[in-house]
Formats: structure tokens, C-alpha cells, sequence
């Protein structure tokens, strides 16, 4: 068998709650993904892939954490979840992007990504994006997109 790899690049606008990469994964895959960019909270702060940091270390406040979309995730770092709608649930694989990650798939699904903000915050307070550079490398099968990259429409 022999691997295959599919490459693509996706922008993940701050005031979007979810972008979906349009891309399926497999359990074994590796997924592995590279970020850029900044965005923006009311004109008062930025902020790159890892996330809000003071000093370079991730804020410390577990307040402002267990209000995020993802609670075990960096606030408003840029986070991945493999899932089926796009939709937040606990259970579902996620991860942080940060500036770059590597991550072996352990469930079926779609890849998406977002700002890990508060949910239904996002589109009023946010401006600004995250670049990222996604690649899936798949053993025996080959890598497909499902359809043209898009946003999701969530409220």
C-alpha cells in the first residue's frame, strides 16, 4: 500500500464560530497542520495561533477558560475537532493548532477549525483570521476533499 497525501490551504475568519476544511479523515491518519496570522478581540488585544498569552504564557484565567467553546483548549487559540456537522460536542477529537501540530486521527469525520472563543460571541467582537496549511496523509487509501472549501453557517 502506499500513502497518500492531500494538501490545502484554509482561512479561518475570528469572527466565524466554526470553518469546516472540507476534508474527510480516517482513524490513523495523520493530520498534520501549520498557522498563521492574527486576530483581534474589541480593538483592545490580539492574538496569534496558540492563543491569548501574557508574556508568552497562556492566560491564566480558568473563568475566562470554561467559557470557550473548547474548556480544555487555550482560549482563543485556533482549535481543530474532527466531527460529522461541525457542531461543539465534548466528546469529539479535537486539538489545539497553534502555530503547528501533528495529530494521528482516532475517529472518522470531517476536519474543523475555529477560534476557540465563547460561542456566540464570536461574530460581533472578532475581526482578523488564521491561515492554515492542512495536510492529511492516508496509508492504503487515498486523501479526498468532500467539496469546495467553505465556511459554516452556525448560530
Amino acid at each position: 500500500m502506499h500513502d497518500s497525501q492531500i494538501t490545502t490551504s484554509i482561512t479561518i475568519p475570528a469572527a466565524r464560530i466554526a470553518v469546516t476544511s472540507s476534508l474527510l479523515v480516517g482513524k490513523g491518519d495523520v493530520l498534520t497542520v501549520s498557522a498563521s496570522g492574527r486576530v483581534h478581540q474589541n480593538g483592545l488585544t490580539s492574538w496569534g495561533p496558540d492563543g491569548l498569552d501574557l508574556d508568552g504564557r497562556p492566560h491564566p484565567s480558568r473563568r475566562l477558560q470554561s467559557a470557550c467553546i473548547f474548556k480544555k483548549h487555550i482560549p482563543f487559540s485556533l482549535v481543530c475537532w474532527i466531527g460529522d456537522t461541525g457542531a461543539f460536542e465534548p466528546s469529539l477529537e479535537s486539538f489545539v493548532v497553534g502555530y503547528g501540530s501533528t495529530h494521528t486521527v482516532q475517529q472518522s469525520g470531517v476536519v474543523y477549525f475555529a477560534c476557540n472563543d465563547w460561542p456566540g460571541r464570536t461574530s460581533d467582537a472578532n475581526s482578523g483570521a488564521f491561515s492554515a496549511s492542512v495536510q492529511i496523509t492516508r496509508a492504503g487509501a487515498p486523501a479526498y476533499e468532500t467539496e469546495e472549501l467553505r465556511p459554516l453557517a452556525m448560530h
